[in-house]
């Protein structure tokens, strides 16, 4: 991904979430409240999110890829 106003080129990630493997509950609570924080947290120590999109059964969530590893590394 290339950001258009800094020429900045990022690595992107990409999370799947299968809706047909997610437990009812989950699916209708938890989904669309992750996806709402996602979008609107903005901080330099969060990955940012680049966009998410749905296509059929799946939710397809690309994100900055945290090049120095995750917090358990």
């Amino acid at each position: 991904f290339e950001d258009s106003v800094t020429k900045k080129r990022y690595y992107l990630a990409c999370k799947v979430y299968d809706t047909r493997k997610m437990h009812k509950k989950f699916l209708q609570k938890f989904l669309p409240r992750e996806i709402n924080t996602l979008l609107n947290i903005s901080h330099p120590n969060i990955v940012q999110i680049h966009c998410i999109f749905k296509w059929r059964t799946k939710f397809y969530i690309f994100m900055r890829y945290a090049e120095r590893g995750d917090l358990f590394d």
